[in-house]
């Protein structure tokens, strides 16, 4: 049992989050069993992501904080689109996904 306390827990949570809010945000819209898979999904991806860095770099502490980096990286890109939807640079609209991505890809690769 003391081993269970050791393990840091927040990235499981930093993954559930943004389908629980979504779903919370358009309770009106939304049923709760439309979320079920994405945050399966989202769980599994970050369990498979978090122990495969556990095995990397053999210690929880660090395999939880750059899973949470990973995911929050990856959950704010939609965040970013919209933001820069409206601004364009030398005559290029940033926000699309031809632009954007490949350079999102790229900010993420010095990490």
């Amino acid at each position: 049992m003391s081993k269970f306390k050791s393990i840091p827990f927040y990235p499981l949570l930093l993954a559930v989050y943004p389908v629980l809010a979504m779903l919370a945000f358009n309770d009106a819209q939304t049923q709760l069993n439309v979320g079920i898979r994405p945050l399966l999904i989202c769980l599994g991806g970050a369990i498979i992501v978090f122990a495969v860095l556990r095995l990397l770099l053999h210690s929880w502490s660090r395999a939880a904080l750059l899973t949470g980096l990973l995911l929050a990286w990856i959950f704010i890109y939609g965040h970013l689109y919209n933001l820069l939807k409206p601004v364009t640079v030398l005559g290029f609209a940033m926000g699309r996904h031809r632009i954007l991505f490949p350079i999102y890809l790229r900010s993420g690769h010095k990490c």
